[in-house]
């Protein structure tokens, strides 16, 4: 069997929101995101320097609870710092920053239509 490594990096992230203007507001004034294209049904934002794509694709009111599993988390100078920046910026986190291995630390926070996210640093 050839065991030759296939992915690369991940390209993109998909979450599902149920509003397209309120999620495209959040991403875009709360945590900084650029968009790249944006329509009525999807909108690919960026993260300045960073090649990995945020895909928010609209569906209906309902869908979005299935995803219960899904969380993308986001790489930040220091965990601590930058959830109190978020947090000025409107930002609830459900859970303050925990050191999950040493020198690791992990806060999360929900988006608008409660989609699971974080941020993570080595700090």
């Amino acid at each position: 069997m050839d065991n030759t490594q296939i992915l690369q990096k991940i390209s993109y992230v998909v979450i599902y929101v149920t509003d397209m203007e309120r999620s495209v507001e959040f991403y875009l004034e709360k945590l900084g995101c650029e968009i790249l294209f944006k329509s009525d049904s999807f909108t690919h934002l960026t993260i300045s320097g960073e090649d990995t794509k945020i895909g928010l694709h609209h569906t209906e009111k309902g869908y979005s609870g299935q995803r219960i599993s899904t969380e993308v988390t986001f790489l930040v100078n220091n965990a601590r710092e930058d959830q109190k920046k978020l947090e000025a910026r409107g930002v609830i986190f459900s859970r303050d920053a925990i050191e999950i291995a040493p020198n690791t630390w992990v806060a999360n926070f929900r988006d608008p239509d409660s989609n699971n996210l974080s941020i993570t640093s080595s700090t």
